[in-house]
């Protein structure tokens, strides 16, 4: 499960803005900030996988 708020969450410890989660990820930034919005589940939605992804590989895990 991820949720918007645990996107931006997750951007803050990381320290990334917008721009570095979609240079790591693939995944333009505006989708990014369209799905930081989001109270729903976006992990199931295949940018929203990447996301969690790309976030994990970074060194951040998410937990539901």
């Amino acid at each position: 499960m991820l949720i918007g708020e645990q996107i931006v969450a997750a951007r803050a410890l990381l320290r990334w803005d917008r721009d570095e989660l979609a240079d790591a990820s693939g995944v333009p930034a505006s989708v990014i900030e369209a799905l930081e919005a989001s109270k729903e589940d976006v992990a199931a939605l295949g940018q929203g996988r990447i996301l969690l992804d790309a976030i994990e590989a970074a060194g951040v895990m998410v937990f539901d």
